[in-house]
This record gives structure tokens, sequence and C-alpha cells, in this order.
């Protein structure tokens, strides 16, 4: 009988051990579901080779995100999370790995990539894994600085795995991804790059207040005369009267506009004044040279009774 019990303790030891191996493997592969069935995904980026990209073009085909070739990574700041990170996934549709497919990057940084230098340290700031299936190759986020491609995930380094935005041709399609420094893949034909939450919606810039016009100046009415600081007064000397001068001050030949009213009693001591003519001189006069205006009479003072 110890025979067997001895037979059923190692097999028994053996489930147990398998057990534990299947285990494993599905709490993992829940918490990439969970990760990404919680999170609401938004595509920025997607390449699909034999497309190059552009240095700086951070926006392509803004408008069809079914575009094979798609970009607005130029809006990337508007998804920044409430602790000020962005959640980050990378995909590589139809690529598959050791005969796999090729599992999501999921993961955390408070850098915004976009414009961004190389990082002279790994990881990129605010650096935090959600599901990384793949490290290799000095993964660390996504950095900017690359002479190769707008982004990659190969921090402080002068390789480009995890590339986001090859603008330099490569025979073997897109490096994608790598579980060590010797194990790795490099012919992805497709990337993708989605970031989670909803962007906050674009502030409207702040209305300026509506300034309130200048009073006009006129020489109408009663009051008689207003001047552009809405300031009104009556001419009481017949004469002549500068109503504008451009600039204030300066002697007749150097302004740029000036304009003078001949102002005159008709009638008895106590009848109204009216300009008789208006003389416009300067270089913004309308012929640039001197000119007369004779207008109606124009009634500027009642004199008190």
């Amino acid at each position: 009988m110890k025979a067997p019990t001895a037979f059923t303790t190692v097999w028994l030891g053996v489930l147990l051990v398998t057990a534990a191996s299947i285990h494993v493997h599905p709490d993992t592969n829940r918490s990439r579901m969970e990760a990404n069935s919680s999170t609401s995904w938004t595509l920025v980026f997607r390449q699909t080779v034999p497309y190059l990209f552009s240095s700086n073009q951070w926006s392509l085909n803004s408008g069809d995100s079914s575009n094979a070739n798609y970009a607005i990574l130029d809006q990337l700041e508007n998804y920044r999370g409430a602790d000020g990170k962005f959640t980050f996934k990378l995909n590589w549709p139809g690529s598959t790995y050791h005969g796999a497919a090729m599992l999501d990057q999921i993961w955390k940084q408070s850098l915004n990539p976009v414009g961004s230098s190389q990082a002279s340290s790994r990881p990129v700031a605010g650096y935090e894994a959600v599901s990384v299936p793949y490290t290799g190759m000095y993964w660390g986020g996504l950095e900017g600085g690359s002479s190769y491609a707008l982004l990659d995930g190969s921090v402080a380094s002068q390789l480009f795995f995890y590339t986001v935005g090859l603008y330099q041709e490569r025979s073997y399609g897109i490096p994608c991804a790598a579980s060590t420094t010797t194990d790795y893949h490099l012919g992805c034909s497709v990337v993708e790059l989605y970031v989670g939450g909803t962007p906050s919606p674009t502030s409207s810039p702040t209305p300026s207040p509506t300034p309130t016009p200048a009073p006009a100046a006129s020489a109408t009415g009663d009051p008689h005369l207003q001047n552009i600081h809405g300031e009104r007064f009556d001419l009481m000397r017949p004469g002549n009267a500068v109503l504008i001068q451009i600039p204030r001050g300066q002697p007749f030949e150097k302004s740029w506009l000036t304009v003078e009213a001949d102002a005159r009693r008709l009638g008895s001591q106590c009848a109204d004044m009216y300009f008789q003519s208006l003389n416009i001189t300067g270089k913004g006069s309308p012929n640039r040279s001197d000119s007369e205006i004779r207008p109606p009479p124009l009634p500027l003072l009642l004199c008190p009774h």
C-alpha cells in the first residue's frame, strides 16, 4: 500500500505543479484583458510599410483613423490623465513572435515624447509598467530624438526598437519588440499606438473684453465740437482752428496729416459761427499735396442769450 501512496503523492505533486503553471498564464492574460477592457483607447498613430514618415510629421490623415497611415500625435497632450501621465498601448497587428501573435505593450509615463529629445537615462520620466511582455533592447517607455524614427522605446540608446514613425527605410520592416538584447523581432509591417482616456476639452481662449469704441470726433450738433476723448466744447473765437494733427505738435511741414478749419461768424455779433473751408495738408492728404475742401456752412456756436 505504501508504493501506491508514494505513487499517488508523486502524481499529486505533478498535478499541483502543472496546476500552478497553468494558473499563472490565465492570470497574466486576465490582467492584460482587464487593462484593455477597463481603458477607453484612442488610436493616435498607425504606420504600414512601405510608407515612411518624415521628420516632425506628427499629423497625417487626421480626419481618417481607418487610413493605413495615420497620425494625430500633435494632439497627444489632450490625453494626459489626472495623475499627470499618459497611458499608452503599442500594438503590432498581424505580427507574430516565436510563432504566437504579438501581445499588447501597455504602460504609463509622464513624458510627452512628441518633440522631446532623446532621454539621458532609462526609463523615461514617470514610467510605470501596466502590462509589458517585452522589455528587451533597452525598453523604458517612449522617447523622442531618434535619428531613424519619430519615437522609439530603446531609451537612452542608439537603437530604435519599439519604433513609432519610421522614416529611414529598413529592408526588414519596422523594428518592433524584444525579449532580451539577443532575442528580438525586427520585421513588423504595421505598428499602432493608442492612448488611454478621453481627451480633455480644448479650452477656449478667454475672450478679450470688447473694447469700447472711442467716440468719433465731430463738428456737428449741440455742443458743437467733440474730440476723440468724448470731450465736448464750443469754438468761441473765429479764425483758423486745427482740428486734426498727426503727429501732434509737429510743424506743419513735417506733419503726416493736418486738418485746419476756417471758422467765421456770419451776420450780427451773436449770430451763428460757420466753417467756411477745411484745409488738409501733409503726407497723408488725399493727393499728397495741400487740398482745400469747402463744405456748406456748418453751425458751430449759438451765442448765449
